[in-house]
């Protein structure tokens, strides 16, 4: 079963994040999937009952997590890039905004958290900048901290 095909409350998780997307203002949508596609593109077809155009890129053989990406040929100047069964409070036209404001070449949205578990790590990140950090007298005051990737970013 499709994880962003999972129910919370009444809705599954994409249908909550496309109903947040055109809440705040989004018309298209393009999802790219995998493994059991055929039952999100029933689930979501064209994207009409929501008031948003919904289109599909699916995958002939696995990618891993962002692989799929490759498979974009043709996409806006700016657009916004997350995962389908992850749900936040971000506020998705600001991250947009605040995207084209910077002029920024991409634009990642982060988290901070005190660490309590052990994770993975990426083993490097390279061609990065941390332009700015919000909240950093919160970094200091945690005992250990660790970014999550919300794994929502807008690109240039």
């Amino acid at each position: 079963f499709p994880k962003p095909l999972v129910p919370v409350g009444n809705y599954p998780i994409l249908e909550i994040i496309i109903r947040q997307l055109r809440a705040l203002g989004f018309e298209k949508v393009t999802v790219l999937t995998g493994h059991l596609a055929e039952l999100i593109m029933a689930y979501f077809g064209n994207g009409e009952r929501w008031g948003i155009e919904i289109s599909y890129i699916r995958e002939t053989s696995p990618l891993n997590t962002a692989g799929a990406l490759k498979l974009l040929t043709a996409c806006e100047d700016h657009f916004l890039v997350m995962n389908g069964d992850i749900l936040t409070t971000l506020n998705y036209r600001q991250l947009h905004e605040e995207h084209l404001r910077h002029g920024a070449a991409a634009t990642v949205s982060v988290v901070a958290r005190a660490e309590r578990r052990r994770s993975c790590r990426p083993s490097s990140i390279s061609r990065v900048r941390l332009v700015r950090c919000r909240a950093a007298s919160a970094l200091a005051s945690a005992s250990r901290v660790s970014l999550r990737f919300r794994v929502v970013f807008m690109v240039k």
